[in-house]
């Protein structure tokens, strides 16, 4: 599994779900960052690579979505379907 690949996925399926709720949303991309705009909400998806020792094991990178000014439930829509999309990869 691509995690790029997971976050494009993730991040169409609810740019198209908005639209189908009536939003006009729009997406940006830059460097390693996506985001995902809509009139009163938007997230910024993020992936960083950082390898370190923890407590609980080895840890390999950090996934954000990030929510900008404004409501949440971008932010929130993506990470459900980034969930999702993981979670439905893992019963193939």
């Amino acid at each position: 599994m691509e995690i790029n690949k997971v976050i494009r996925e993730a991040t169409m399926n609810v740019f198209v779900n908005l639209i189908d709720e009536g939003y006009s949303p729009t997406l940006e991309f830059e460097g390693d960052s996506l985001t995902l705009w809509t009139e009163d909400s938007s997230a910024e998806t993020v992936t960083i690579i950082n390898r370190k020792r923890t407590a609980f094991g080895e840890h390999v990178f950090s996934l954000q979505v990030i929510p900008g000014e404004g409501e949440t439930y971008v932010a929130e829509m993506v990470a459900d379907e980034i969930v999702s999309v993981i979670k439905g990869d893992c019963d193939e």
